[in-house]
């Protein structure tokens, strides 16, 4: 056992070099840095361009192609509807008509499923809504 009873005292090229600013500024910096990224940044994800308005969602309906959903379409055992003698499934607008020519119903298919919104009319044309699937009362 040594007689030392302390350790010997560190070369000073070994010395943790002095910080050039305190920890409380460290601190500020951080917080100012990351109140800039918030203030700049967050905004910028924040647009009024991807809300769409329902005018804008009717367009896009009319400009798809049509077809009606009693004559033209079939539902297959996949689960999927095709146009009758198609082999990819049906994208576009999927309408049904009442025996009086009157729109019945307007859904927008997309790979052969119906997607977002369905816009449905009673028999004197009338909008009875834009509902979800399976949310109109039958």
């Amino acid at each position: 056992m040594s007689e030392q009873k302390f350790p010997d005292l560190p070369d000073p090229t070994e010395l943790p070099r002095r910080r050039l600013l305190s920890p409380v500024a460290y601190w500020w910096i951080g917080t100012v840095l990351l109140l800039g990224i918030t203030i700049v940044w967050l905004p910028s994800q924040c647009s009024t361009e991807t809300i769409t308005s329902s005018e804008k969602k009717l367009e896009d309906m009319n400009s798809l192609p049509q077809a009606d959903q009693s004559k033209d379409l079939e539902f297959r055992e996949d689960g999927l509807w095709y146009k009758i003698d198609q082999e990819s499934p049906y994208d576009g607008a999927a309408v049904d008509f009442y025996e009086n020519g009157t729109m019945k119903s307007r859904t927008k298919m997309v790979g052969g499923t119906a997607v977002g919104l369905i816009e449905e009319w009673d028999e004197n044309g009338t909008v009875r809504g834009t509902r979800f699937k399976n949310e109109f009362p039958q």
